[in-house]
């Protein structure tokens, strides 16, 4: 028999047969081995639902880990007086927060009083609107209190480009 000969229809209609025939062996195969209990209907199907990749909790705590970042950054932002969107392109291209306040005329104390307050302003939002908890906010604002993000090195995630290689000579 060659199977040249057989007409694409055909082959088609056999293999999704057989497909169905091992799709029910298993079903009628799993119904059985997971009924451990005495008698299981022998018309029960087994139904998978997906099991949530984190609890409630873990995804508001990172929920609210994301609005503190983009609030710090923002507030980065609005004290340089650039978007956040600039100031994302300047760390994408190695510029720090420190190099970009320099240019502004910007000492480090002028630069953390009014991040701090920019940053309070926005994270009270985040609060209003319920992505933020009262104590999250305070413990942001502690936290990014005591030093900039962003200052003296690149944002995590923002690739640096990388030095071209010394070109060697003859």
């Amino acid at each position: 028999m060659n199977l040249a000969n057989i007409p694409l229809a055909a082959k088609v209609s056999v293999g999704a047969i057989g497909g169905l025939a091992l799709l029910g062996t298993g079903l009628a195969a799993g119904a059985h081995l997971g009924s451990a209990s005495a008698q299981a209907p022998s018309s029960t199907a087994i139904v998978a639902t997906p099991q949530p990749s984190q609890s409630p909790a873990t995804a508001a705590r990172n929920g609210a880990a994301q609005a503190v970042r983009r609030a710090a950054v923002a507030a980065e932002a609005q004290v340089l007086g650039i978007t956040t969107k600039q100031l994302n392109a300047d760390f994408k291209s190695g510029t720090t927060v420190q190099q970009l306040a320099t240019a502004k005329g910007l000492s480090q104390a002028q630069f953390q009083t009014q991040f701090q307050a920019d940053l309070k302003t926005l994270l009270d939002k985040e609060v209003a609107s319920g992505t933020v908890t009262q104590t999250e906010e305070q413990q942001a604002v502690t936290r990014l209190g005591r030093a900039v993000p962003n200052w003296s090195q690149v944002a995590q995630g923002a690739k640096k480009s990388p030095a071209p290689s010394p070109t060697p000579t003859a």
